[in-house]
This record gives C-alpha cells, sequence and structure tokens, in this order.
C-alpha cells in the first residue's frame, strides 16, 4: 500500500481500511460501502499541514 508505506512512522490499525495516528493529525484511507468511491478523512489542528498531507495521498492514489 503506497500510502502506508509513505506515513509508515505514525501508529497504523488497518481494521476499517486504513488509519495512521500522528500526534498532530490522523488520516483514515478506505473505500466506501455504499459508493464506488475512496474516503480520505484528515484531522488535526493546522490547516496548511492538513492540506499538505491531503495532496501526498492523492498523489499516491
Amino acid at each position: 500500500n503506497l500510502v502506508k508505506s509513505k506515513f509508515n512512522k505514525g501508529e497504523i490499525n488497518t481494521e476499517d481500511g486504513l488509519r495512521i495516528d500522528y500526534p498532530d493529525f490522523w488520516l483514515h484511507v478506505r473505500p466506501s460501502n455504499t459508493e464506488p468511491v475512496m474516503r480520505i478523512i484528515i484531522e488535526g489542528r493546522d490547516e496548511n499541514l492538513i492540506g499538505s498531507v491531503y495532496s501526498e495521498i492523492k498523489e499516491q492514489l
């Protein structure tokens, strides 16, 4: 998994897709159960960091 290898320094959980926790943010990537799309969820306090992480994930998918 490209996203998993890119963000491999965080705490990884694969129970429901791929969730990776870092001290400043967390991300969750998984296929939708109801639509033919991938869900990308990122939460954190720094909007610039979130934008950067989102861009990196989009490049990997």
